[in-house]
């Protein structure tokens, strides 16, 4: 990664280098007292200001391994001149900035991987690259990007190969950049097209400005599933216009087929983008399945409903080919000569159907068909009176007012929103809700199908801790006096709780004052949390907070009943998700506390596991 994604503060040994005094450790020899955590707290904010930012690992506040910074080479070269003086001429020599590797999956010395497919993309503007590829996850190959030309088993082009470590393969070749040189690339879009052949074929990019089109010839939701998270994450677009479906019921079921497009619609929305679904089309050429796709399309107008409802705008968007199709009579001029694509005609409909789409002036259709919406969510207004009054004069006079819509209220017991409200869908939402209501005891965020989706307040209610809660589970049930919380479309919108620091992990985050410490920081630690525990509330805090640094601690608990290894692939998961978000980790690394000696073995044995995994992740 060019530079420490994770950075190790080495805890253990530094430690026992002091002793191990009981004075570092609370009454229960488990937990830190205000001494062990006023080293943290030292050694925690060195860290975070790394000045050179090489540092992977930290001991002792001193910096005990790093990634060696590259730097240009500078040579000095005496001329004599006619009249016998001498003259000093200092040249730099300029380092290339992106280069071709040789066959294998290393880069040359002062050279780095590339680790995001916008920079893959746009090295190839350096080396005067032309052919594209595509994305894969592949640990057979090298890993990041890389060029084939006329090797065994690989298309011509450049790949990026979202498998980081990957491996050599014949005549493979790394592309590889100085450190640094991918930071700044943006290439961000409004909208983005992907999918199967429709989108390949469709010349989207030059129809709708600020677009990009990634779509692949023969490709099944499957397949778009392999590649959506690097492209979300590459272009971050507003709108993702998807076609995928067609090539998975030739061989496939279609709720199989339907239950894969979810999975992209989930990513897209978890993104932040809205979704267009330009749904199947009676090609003359697979009438023998045209059932499958009126029972998959059907599926998705339910889908696209229920999502509208439940996020309180179009999340999904379906742009309903097939009856649009049959409306017209469905001719032969709409396809291409196989009579399985669509001609310059039919794509003439679909520019002008997603363009419709696109710019929506209510922003509030769900399905469009034929150019016209066919399915739209009612947005909400407030009620305005008007009353006349009798004065003394014989005149009278109008007062008109408005009733104002509250706009957060606590629901009845249940799952569902009184009319004119939604539920929250976001964890910065729900915690901002609080204020709202006056509530102040944020009790913590669950996965659990069993209670009310989005965010809900619990107060005596059988198995459920005393306070707001927020389920990821979207959809969520009734339980008990559990009571959602709700609010007017829109009004969590604009929500920002992002910090520059997030403090994750298990009791030994709980109880650390780390939000007092470190400036714009947010500390969601929870006690008793194991690494696995963690996985289940990363994604949602790392959505609503953004961090730039997170610094994580946990294994401690895990590793009471449960294997080193274990303990570490769970680490690996959650680091993983921080450095796909953009930030960088800290792991505060395991303690000799006096109450856990019978494991102490375990405890070094992970910590040496994530020193090795950081240095890795560095190189």
């Amino acid at each position: 990664n060019s530079s420490p994604t994770l950075v190790m503060i080495d805890v253990y040994p530094a430690f026992i280098n002091l002793g191990n005094p009981k004075s570092l450790y609370d009454k229960d020899r488990l937990h830190l007292s205000s001494q062990g955590y006023g080293y943290w707290n030292t050694w925690t904010t060195t860290a975070l200001n790394d000045p050179l930012g090489g540092c992977i690992r930290w001991s002792s506040n001193a910096c005990d391994s790093s990634i060696a910074p590259i730097t240009t080479t500078t040579t000095t070269t005496v001329v004599a001149t006619t009249a016998g003086t001498t003259t000093t001429t200092t040249s730099t020599t300029a380092t290339q900035e992106v280069v071709m590797a040789l066959a294998g999956n290393t880069c040359p010395n002062g050279y780095v991987k590339l680790t995001t497919l916008a920079g893959c993309q746009s090295s190839m503007n350096e080396l005067s690259l032309s052919n594209f590829a595509g994305t894969e996850n592949e640990n057979s190959w090298p890993g990041g990007c890389y060029y084939c030309n006329n090797v065994p088993g690989c298309t011509n082009g450049v790949w990026f190969n979202f498998a980081t470590l990957g491996a050599s393969n014949g005549g493979a070749t790394p592309i590889c950049a100085v450190p640094g040189w991918e930071d700044n690339i943006d290439l961000s879009v409004d909208t983005m097209f992907i999918g199967d052949s429709d989108i390949a074929r469709w010349d989207s990019d030059i129809i709708i400005p600020n677009s990009v089109n990634v779509g692949v010839g023969g490709y099944t939701c499957d397949d778009v599933n392999g590649i959506i998270d690097g492209n979300l994450q590459t272009y971050n677009p507003k709108w993702v216009v998807i076609v995928c479906g067609e090539n998975d019921l030739f061989d496939q079921s279609v709720s199989a087929t339907f239950s894969d497009f979810k999975v992209i619609i989930g990513k897209i929305i978890a993104s932040g983008a809205q979704a267009i679904y330009v749904g199947t089309k009676p090609e003359p050429s697979t009438k023998s399945i045209h059932s499958k796709y009126q029972n998959y399309d059907a599926l998705i107008r339910e889908y696209a409903d229920s999502l509208a409802i439940l996020n309180s705008s179009p999340t999904l968007v379906m742009i309903d080919v097939y009856p649009a199709f049959i409306n017209l009579g469905n001719p032969k001029s709409l396809y291409d000569k196989d009579r399985l694509h669509l001609s310059s005609q039919g794509y003439g409909y679909w520019n002008t159907w997603t363009t419709t789409a696109l710019n929506d002036p209510l922003g509030g259709c769900i399905r469009w068909s034929s150019n016209a919406c066919d399915s739209s969510i009612a947005p909400i207004t407030t009620t305005t009176t008007t009353t006349v009054v009798a004065t003394t004069a014989g005149t009278t006079t109008t007062t008109t007012s408005t009733t104002a819509t509250q706009e957060v209220v606590m629901a009845l017991a249940g799952n569902t929103c009184p009319n004119g409200y939604v539920k929250l869908t976001t964890l910065a939402g729900c915690q901002s809700s609080m204020n709202e209501l006056s509530l102040s005891n944020f009790a913590g965020t669950e996965n659990e199908n069993s209670w009310p989706g989005g965010c809900y307040y619990c107060n005596n209610v059988p198995g459920c801790t005393n306070g707001v809660w927020f389920n990821f589970a979207t959809l969520g049930a009734s339980n008990g006096g559990a009571t959602p919380i709700c609010a007017v479309p829109g009004w969590e919108d604009n929500i920002d709780l992002s910090v520059d620091t997030m403090f994750i992990g298990d009791s030994d985050i709980a109880r650390w004052d780390s939000d007092i410490i470190i400036p714009n920081s947010v500390n969601v630690g929870v006690g008793g949390y194991t690494c696995d525990d963690v996985n289940g509330i990363i994604d949602g805090n790392l959505q609503t907070y953004n961090p730039k640094w997170v610094v994580i601690v946990c294994g401690e608990n895990d590793l009471f009943d449960q294997s080193v290894s274990a303990t570490f692939s769970d680490f690996k998961v959650i680091i993983g998700k921080i450095i796909a978000s953009g930030a960088q980790a800290i792991y505060v690394g395991t303690k000799p506390e006096p109450s856990t000696k019978s494991i102490h073995s375990k405890y070094q044995n992970y910590d040496a596991l994530i020193r090795e995994y950081a240095d890795s992740l560095a190189i």
